[in-house]
């Protein structure tokens, strides 16, 4: 009979990198949205000051956890898409908190007024 050590030990490293994913309640779960905004006229620094400003201001709206906002890193590596110009990241504390948020009538007004008319094309990722 071979000693079983090299095979229990095989087991262990091959299963040592795994882990149990978590079961998340999704009603308690932080939602991350996140907005890249292509600009009209991205060398434009009035507009890129504006919309960023405008942008900052949303965190006095109920329900915005943390908001973070700034223009994109250029890079070489092909794999990053740095073709936006200006990236939003919002932290909500759920799903409800944000479609809150969205409807909000300061998000709505300052989105309209001061966001949008500057704005070439918006892509909006939502995730858990």
């Amino acid at each position: 009979m071979k000693p079983l050590l090299p095979y229990v030990l095989f087991l262990a490293l091959l299963f040592s990198g795994c882990s149990q994913i978590p079961v998340v309640d999704e009603s308690a779960a932080t939602v991350n949205h996140v907005i890249l905004l292509w600009l009209k006229e991205p060398d434009n620094l009035h507009h890129k000051q504006q919309v960023i400003e405008a942008t900052a201001s949303l965190n006095q709206i109920p329900g915005v956890a943390n908001i973070r906002v700034g223009e994109a890193i250029p890079s070489a590596r092909s794999i990053v898409d740095d073709s936006f110009t200006i990236g939003i990241h919002m932290l909500f504390a759920d799903r409800q908190a944000m479609e809150k948020y969205i409807t909000h009538p300061e998000h709505t007004k300052t989105v309209n007024q001061a966001i949008l008319p500057f704005v070439e094309r918006i892509v909006i990722y939502d995730f858990r």
